[in-house]
Order: C-alpha cells, then structure tokens, then sequence
C-alpha cells in the first residue's frame, strides 16, 4: 500500500513539473514568434532602433501576446506607417500597430510613463512625434498565469 502512495506522489510530481516545462516553452515560443513578427518587417533605412524588441503573454482583460520596439525617425509616425504599410504584405501586418510613443496604454510594455527619467528627458528633447513605437498584439487560446514571467521575453 505505501509503494502505491509513493508511486502515485512521484506521478503527480512528474506530471506537475512537466506542465510547467510545457508552459514555460509555450510561453517563449510565443513571445519569439511576435518579436520575429516585429522584426521581419520592412522597414526605412533611416529608422534608429532605440529599444530592443520585447514581447509577453498576459491575461489581463484577455488572453494576449504583445510585442513592442520602440525606433526613431525624423520623418514621424506617419511616414513610417505608409512606408511599412507599403513594403509589407497585408498578411506581415496582421497584428501590428504603429503610433507615437507619447500615447496612453494601460497594456503597453514600453508606456512613456513607465520609461526611466533619463530615457523620459530624451525622448522630450529630440521631439516625442519623431519616437515610435511598433506593436505586436493578438488574442492567443491558451491562457498563461501573468505572473508566470513577468517580465516578458527579450531577443
């Protein structure tokens, strides 16, 4: 009777610690797939990238993937979305969303107010139309904890 119990406890472990394995690949595969959906664009030649791509999942509001980058460019957001819109296919801008930094969103990874000070000051100095942020964002199926990796994936 004890063997069975024992054997039974280290199933349910096994089981347990291969469902977070299988969460945690889940996650990454996921949050790779936007930063790539980010980065395969086309984009101009005169774009600086100022923040490396992020991604997370999150359940807050609903099941979601979002990916952002933040870039710089003289010419302005609107430049840079015809130029995007123009050079990619309906089907890479799937999902995507250009638009100023300055603007509000309670989900957005590299909010303006969430920025350091330093990073803040820089962005104020240069001219916040020219800064734009490029997002990555679809409902998924598969529902995460959020606090699973808080932190989001980076490449």
């Amino acid at each position: 009777m004890k063997n069975n119990k024992k054997k039974v406890i280290a199933m349910m472990a096994i089981v347990v610690l291969a469902l977070l394995l299988v969460n945690r690949c889940a996650y990454s595969i996921t949050c790779y797939h936007a930063i790539n959906a980010i980065e395969s664009l086309s984009m101009p030649d005169d774009i600086e990238i100022v923040n490396t791509p992020k991604a997370w999942v999150s359940d807050v509001n609903y099941s979601h993937v979002r990916a952002e980058m933040i870039i710089r460019c003289e010419q302005g957001e609107e430049y840079v979305s015809d130029y995007v819109t123009l050079h990619n296919s309906e089907w890479k801008m799937r999902h995507i969303e250009i638009w100023n930094v300055g603007g509000m969103s309670d989900m957005a990874i590299y909010d303006f107010e969430r920025l350091p000070k330093e990073e803040q000051e820089k962005i104020l100095a240069y001219g916040m139309d020219k800064y734009i942020n490029i997002t990555y964002e679809r409902r998924i199926i598969w529902a995460p904890v959020s606090w699973y990796l808080a932190d989001g994936v980076e490449k």
